[in-house]
C-alpha cells in the first residue's frame, strides 16, 4: 500500500537558512514523497526524510545546526543514485528529485536555484535498473458509478495507454481478477469517491491489489470526464475521441485523463511516446484469474514461485526484450476469436517451414536493442548518449531484416518490409556524430565525433596544445630544480599544481606559491602554470557546453521519429515471438493444432 504518511512538519518557531527555507516550501509542494535535495555532490534528505533514508538504506544519520537544536540530516552521492533509488522505490516509496539548475559560483552568498524535475513512484519509472527487462510495468487508474468501472493502464516505459470499461453485476470480480493478473505496480483512486473506498477494504480487492502494489489517491477532478475529455483532446490534438473508441464511456474518459494528468505531473512535462489509446474489452479474451494463472504455473511455479519450470521459461527464447514483453501479453491475454488465432497459427507455421528465414532473422533480431523503452526515453529527453548509439545500432539492422524478408516473400510484416528512407538516415546521423562509445553522462564531453562542429574542433585543438604544454612543463621544471618526483597534477577543487613530496619540498624554487599542503607533499602554483590553467578550464568548459547543446539538438530530432520507432519496434517484438514459436515449435516437435 502507498506510503503517504511523510509528511513534513517543522518547527514554525524555529529559524531557518534561505537555503532550508526553500527545502521546507518544496517539501510542503511533495509532501508524499520524500524529496532529494541536491547539494553539490550529494542528493541531502532533511527530518522525517533522513530518519527513513537512513533506516532503509541503512546509511549513516548525522544532523544539520539550526538556532534550536540539530536536524537530521542523511544524503546520497549524486554518482551513485542509481543503486539506492530502487531499493526506495521497490518498496512502495515515492520520490522527488530536486535538481540544481544552476553551477554554484565560489564565493556567492545567492542562493542556487534548486526545481524539482521529477517525481519517481512505482508506475512511473523509465529508469532499466527499476524495470525488469521481458515485463510491463502498468499504472492503473479505477473509477466507479454503480456497479460500473472505468479502468486505465499505462506502460510510461514504453507508450502502451489503453482503457476498459466494465459493468454488470460481478463487475467487481472482473475488475479485480483483471488488476492481479497484470503487472500492475501502482494504482490511482479518486480521493473522495465512498464507494470505491468501501470497496478496496473487501477481501476481493485485498487478493488484487496486494502490498506491492501501491494505492494513490489522486484528485477527484482529474477522473471528471469533461475535464479528463479536454485533457485527451489536447494531448492527442484531435477534435473527438471517436476515432478512439471512447465515445460513450465517460468512466474510462475520465480514468484516461486522469492517469495521463498523473503521469505530466510526475514527469514535469507532456509526454509524446502516447501515441494514441487503444480500448479493450475483456470479453475479447479468455479470462484467466490469478488462481488460474498460478495453477497453471504460466510464469512461475505453484511451489517454489520460480520462473524456471513455468510454461513461459519453456516458451520464452526471443531475442529482443520487447517480444518477450509481447510473448507474456500473449500468455496473458488467450485469444478468443478462432479466425485470428489461425492469423497467428498461419504464421508460425510459415517460419516453421522456411527453416532459412526463421535462422536469419533471429540472427538478426538479437542485436537489436530495447528501442520501444529508448523511444520513452527519447520522448521526455532522459536518453544517453549510449541509448542513443544502441538505437543508431538497431536501425542499421533495419535494412537486412527487411531484406530478408523482401528475398522470401514473406507476408509477415508490411511495415518492416517497407522500411522509410528518413529512418534509415536518422540511424546514420547519430552514428556519424556520436563516438562509438560515448560515456555515460552527457554533461562531461566526449559525445562528438571530429569534423562536426567547427568551433568545437578549434576548441579541442587549443586543449590539446595546452595539454601537451603541461607535459613539456612538467619536464622543463624537473630539469630546472633537479627534482625527479616532481608532478603536476590537477583536482577539481584546486586546479592544476605541482606537486613535491616532503623530502623534496626544500628545493622549491623561490616564485613557486604554496597553494596546499598534504601529510606527505606540498602543492605550489606559478603565474605562468595559473594563466595556462584558467585557458585549459574555460576551453574545457566551452567543450563541454557545445557537446551537450550539439547532443540535446541530435536528441530533440530523433524524438520526432518517437511515434514511428515505436511502431517498427511491436514489428519487431510480433516478429521475435512468431519466429521464436516457430523455433521451439521446430526443437520440440510440436504439431499445429486444429480449431474447431
Amino acid at each position: 500500500m502507498s506510503k503517504d504518511k511523510y509528511i513534513l512538519k517543522p518547527d514554525k518557531d524555529t529559524t531557518y537558512t534561505p537555503m532550508m527555507e526553500h527545502f521546507i516550501s518544496v517539501k510542503n509542494a511533495h509532501p508524499n514523497t520524500i524529496l532529494l535535495y541536491r547539494m553539490g555532490d550529494f542528493y541531502e534528505t532533511f527530518f522525517e526524510d533522513a530518519e527513513i533514508v537512513s533506516r532503509e538504506l541503512n546509511i549513516v544519520l548525522t544532523a544539520r545546526a539550526s538556532d534550536k537544536g540539530k536536524i537530521p540530516m542523511a544524503g546520497i552521492p549524486y554518482h551513485s543514485l542509481d543503486n539506492y533509488l530502487p531499493k526506495l522505490i521497490n518498496r512502495g516509496f515515492k520520490v522527488s528529485i530536486c535538481e540544481q539548475m544552476e553551477i554554484a559560483t565560489p564565493g556567492s552568498k545567492k542562493l542556487v536555484r534548486r526545481e524539482v524535475t521529477r517525481v519517481l513512484t512505482p508506475g512511473t519509472l523509465l529508469e532499466n535498473n527499476f524495470l525488469t527487462e521481458k515485463q510491463n510495468n502498468y499504472l492503473a487508474a479505477i473509477t466507479k458509478r454503480g456497479n460500473a468501472y472505468g479502468l486505465a493502464l499505462v506502460d510510461i516505459s514504453t507508450g502502451e495507454f489503453k482503457v476498459t470499461y466494465i459493468s454488470g453485476e460481478k463487475s467487481e470480480h472482473i475488475l479485480c481478477s483483471e488488476l492481479a493478473r497484470l503487472p500492475v505496480s501502482e494504482c490511482l483512486i479518486p480521493s473522495e469517491t465512498p464507494d470505491l473506498k468501501h470497496d478496496i477494504k473487501s477481501t476481493i480487492w485485498k487478493d488484487a491489489i496486494p502490498d506491492n502494489i501501491t494505492v494513490t489517491w489522486y484528485t477527484e477532478l482529474a477522473f471528471n470526464p469533461k475535464s479528463a475529455e479536454k485533457k485527451l483532446l489536447e494531448h492527442f490534438k484531435v477534435n473527438s475521441l471517436e476515432g478512439f473508441g471512447l465515445n460513450n464511456l465517460p468512466l474510462s474518459v475520465g480514468c484516461a485523463g486522469a492517469i495521463l494528468s498523473y503521469v505530466e505531473s510526475t514527469q514535469m512535462k507532456a509526454l509524446s511516446q502516447f501515441n494514441s489509446i487503444s480500448t479493450y474489452r475483456i470479453t475479447d479474451y479468455l479470462i484467466i484469474d490469478n488462481t488460474t494463472k498460478r495453477n497453471l504455473e504460466l510464469f512461475c511455479t505453484s511451489r517454489d514461485n520460480l520462473f524456471q519450470g513455468s510454461l513461459l521459461s519453456i516458451l520464452d527464447q526471443t531475442k529482443t526484450a520487447m517480444g518477450g514483453r509481447l510473448l507474456r501479453s500473449w500468455l496473458l491475454n488467450p485469444l478468443l476469436d478462432t479466425t485470428l488465432i489461425n492469423r497467428r497459427l498461419d504464421a508460425v507455421e510459415e517460419l516453421v517451414v522456411k527453416n532459412i528465414l526463421r535462422m536469419d532473422l533471429r540472427e538478426y533480431l538479437s542485436n537489436i536493442r530495447d528501442i520501444e523503452r529508448l523511444a520513452s526515453r527519447i520522448a521526455i529527453g532522459m536518453a544517453n548518449a549510449k541509448e542513443m548509439v544502441a538505437l543508431s545500432t538497431s536501425i542499421n539492422m533495419l535494412p537486412v531484416i527487411s531484406g530478408i524478408l523482401e528475398k522470401n516473400d514473406s507476408q509477415l510484416s508490411l511495415i518492416l518490409k517497407n522500411i522509410s528512407p528518413e529512418i534509415i538516415k536518422l540511424g546514420n546521423s547519430i552514428a556519424d556524430t556520436l563516438v562509438e562509445s560515448p560515456p555515460q553522462l552527457i554533461t562531461e564531453g566526449g559525445l562528438i565525433r571530429e569534423n562536426i562542429n567547427t568551433e568545437l574542433d578549434d576548441l579541442k585543438a587549443l586543449l590539446h596544445d595546452d595539454k601537451s604544454w603541461l607535459t613539456q612543463l612538467e619536464i622543463k621544471e624537473k630539469e630546472r630544480t633537479g627534482i625527479k618526483n616532481l608532478k603536476i597534477s590537477f583536482s577539481k577543487a584546486f586546479g592544476y599544481f605541482i606537486e613535491i613530496t616532503n623530502s623534496s619540498k626544500h628545493l622549491a624554487p623561490a616564485d613557486y606559491m604554496r597553494k596546499q599542503t598534504l601529510v606527505n607533499a606540498e602543492r605550489f602554483i606559478t603565474p605562468e602554470l595559473k594563466e595556462r590553467e584558467n585557458a585549459i578550464l574555460t576551453a574545457e568548459d566551452k567543450i563541454k557546453e557545445l557537446e551537450y547543446n550539439i547532443y540535446c539538438s541530435l536528441r530533440d530530432e530523433t524524438a520526432k521519429f518517437v511515434e514511428e520507432i515505436q511502431n517498427i519496434a511491436y514489428e519487431i517484438a510480433r516478429i521475435d515471438v512468431l519466429s521464436n514459436l516457430a523455433e521451439i515449435s521446430v526443437k520440440n516437435k510440436y504439431i499445429r493444432p486444429t480449431l474447431t
